[in-house]
């Protein structure tokens, strides 16, 4: 369910160990503005993931940078099913603008393919008006 008080709560799940670290950030929609950035370590075979919970019509301008080549996608649930809208391999970095069709939690993904390195990822993320 959407947060009505306009804000986008982030979550970033960042998993080093078999522990996750979680870190929520929160862009209110009257700051078109508002930024979240972050710089992180993806261990091999780990993954980190932020989210947000949009509104139908609202845009995020996101990009990353990685250190090296990683998996990335876009994507919400519906139930069982997992619905993708951006779906990438081997990349290093990528940009664009989410501007959500439906109300609905998104989710921004990043995983580690390789078996020994961590992987640095800068990320940022703004809302759009």
């Amino acid at each position: 369910m959407v947060n009505r008080s306009f804000v986008c709560a982030f979550t970033l799940l960042f998993s080093v160990t078999a522990q996750a670290e979680i870190v929520e950030f929160k862009l209110a929609a009257e700051n078109p503005a508002a930024t979240f950035a972050k710089e992180f370590m993806i261990a091999p075979g780990k993954f980190a993931e932020a989210c947000a919970d949009l509104k139908k019509d609202q845009a995020i301008a996101w990009s990353f940078d990685g250190n090296s080549t990683l998996n990335f996608n876009v994507h919400y649930h519906v139930g069982k099913d997992v619905i993708y809208l951006e779906n990438q391999k081997s990349v290093k970095d990528a940009s664009a603008t989410l501007r959500a069709p439906i109300a609905q939690t998104y989710c921004w993904m990043w995983s580690n393919p390789s078996t020994k390195d961590a992987l640095r990822v800068n990320v940022l993320v703004t809302l759009r008006p």
